[in-house]
């Protein structure tokens, strides 16, 4: 299958040799070299020798809990989108989309501006390590802070402070997200697999702590503060892991291939000499080449992400057609589907997604799934079934999840060098954000036009007396804390 001269080793010596980048083949077949035996590279190479001596394979669990612990405070403050839309109607929790996504994509052209320099002054193992270990850092500080927030603001004032603290929490964890991406992509594909399936791994979590601490409407003080505590303490977590996989002897020779690169080019400029990105032989990949090389792949991931996250901002707009809380059973719904979605593709793929350009037709036909969904909440005509919503939700997730992993996979799969690699990262998460901010953004905008009917405001009599009563429609009854949830659940 392979030719052994096109991929044979580059001489020692010289950092002149030219590499062809991997074909759409190559690319497609390297999903055979997920094995414990043989690393990635070799593997596409045709070659079968051992794994590094640190045995990053079996280091690859600790992705899940990096990209977790960034990850679980939005998850966790987003699941209660019942509990916004009860207090401030549907249109709130677009608004809470719209604080958590829109700093990404400023954050990731920072990154992809800056970081290079920073790491050039620093050292990359230094700025990987502090990029990751300060925001988390400044994550956990927020959450401890975040159940206290009625009691040292009025009343009016909350939901603009809790929107403040959401784009502080933005800035983190998409600032974790790029310089994960980053890192992972210089590692074997097989990292890339948890690190994306790890993106969803924290509604585990906020399933079992919603339910055991019954974070309702009425819930406690105490339950409440526990819960953002706890999730601090995953945060702890994420944060120990990307320590000790900074400092895994894989990471160390990343860090010192890319410290490398940029003494090499800086000789390269001040003596006007051409060189390549690395020392080790590896093909001269320019930025314009990485660019070309990972254009379906960004294709791809920029209609996939889009219209996951443009869906999901309208859930409280789907009318129940049964009893169920169809907005936060659909809010579940993609987020375990998605989850799902992700170790699929460490299967052996199907022949009509075995290439990055296959990829981008397969991202367009999932289309399809949110002309549906719109339709379904849009007119009154197509008959209403929590059923098939839900179903619609669940595949258009699955594949959510599953494009995904194929997206960041195929694009590091198609660079040679570890810059490049680590380039094509960065790309990769430049268009991530630019699909999330446009979405949120016009998220907001179908929001304020009115398009869809506020499932909301046919109660909105009924919750300002609610309110108005302090949570108790019946003055003459005298509801005890514990009968209270009983209450209004009924």
């Amino acid at each position: 299958m392979f030719n052994s001269e096109e991929f044979s080793d580059p001489p020692p010596s010289t950092g002149d040799h030219k590499e062809k980048h991997l074909d759409d083949e190559v690319v497609s077949d390297h999903r055979s070299a997920y094995s414990a035996d043989v690393s990635w590279t070799d593997k596409l190479e045709g070659k079968a020798q051992p794994v590094p001596e640190d045995g990053i394979g079996r280091l690859d669990y600790l992705w899940i809990l990096i990209s977790c612990g960034y990850m679980v405070s939005w998850t966790s403050i987003g699941s209660l989108i019942a509990f916004f839309k009860a207090r401030q109607g549907a249109s709130f929790y677009v608004k809470m989309y719209c604080a958590f996504y829109l700093p990404g994509l400023p954050i990731s052209l920072l990154q992809q501006r800056y970081d290079e320099q920073i790491e050039q002054k620093i050292g990359s193992a230094r700025a990987y390590m502090l990029r990751v270990c300060v925001a988390m850092g400044l994550k956990i500080i927020a959450l401890f802070f975040m159940p206290f927030v009625p009691r040292l603001v009025s009343d009016d004032q909350i939901p603009n402070v809790m929107l403040c603290f959401m784009v502080m929490i933005g800035i983190f964890s998409w600032t974790c997200h790029g310089t994960a991406c980053q890192l992972c992509s210089m590692f074997p594909p097989s990292s890339t697999a948890y690190l994306q399936t790890g993106f969803r791994t924290p509604e585990i979590y906020t399933v079992l702590m919603v339910w055991g601490l019954k974070l309702g409407a009425s819930a406690s003080e105490f339950n409440v503060v526990a819960f953002y505590y706890s999730t601090s303490l995953i945060v702890v977590i994420g944060t120990f892991c990307w320590v000790v996989i900074c400092r895994t002897k894989h990471a160390k020779k990343c860090f010192a291939l890319k410290d490398e690169t940029y003494a090499t080019r800086e000789r390269a400029f001040n003596t006007g000499e051409k060189s390549g990105l690395l020392s080790e032989g590896a093909a001269d990949e320019t930025q314009e080449e990485v660019a070309t090389a990972v254009r379906p792949c960004r294709i791809a991931i920029f209609l996939n992400i889009w219209s996951s996250i443009f869906s999901a901002a309208f859930f409280a707009y789907v009318r129940p057609a049964g009893k169920i809380d169809t907005e936060m059973v659909l809010y579940f719904v993609r987020l375990f589907s998605d989850l799902v979605g992700r170790p699929l593709a460490r299967l052996p793929r199907p022949s009509w997604i075995s290439n990055k350009h296959q990829l981008v037709r397969i991202a367009a036909i999932r289309l399809i799934l949110l002309v549906v969904f719109f339709c379904y909440i849009a007119f009154d005509w197509m008959p209403k079934s929590d059923v098939f919503i839900i179903t619609i939700v669940a595949v258009f997730s699955i594949l959510s999840g599953y494009l995904a992993v194929l997206s960041y996979e195929y694009a590091a799969a198609s660079l040679q060098t570890k810059a490049g690699q680590s380039m094509a990262g960065t790309l990769m998460n430049s268009t991530f954000q630019t699909a999330a901010f446009t979405a949120v953004t016009m998220g907001v905008i179908v929001s304020q036009l009115g398009l869809f009917e506020d499932p909301s405001s046919a109660d909105e009599s009924w919750t300002d007396d609610f309110f108005a009563s302090g949570g108790n429609l019946h003055p003459d009854v005298n509801y005890e804390d514990d009968a209270l949830d009983n209450a209004v659940s009924s």
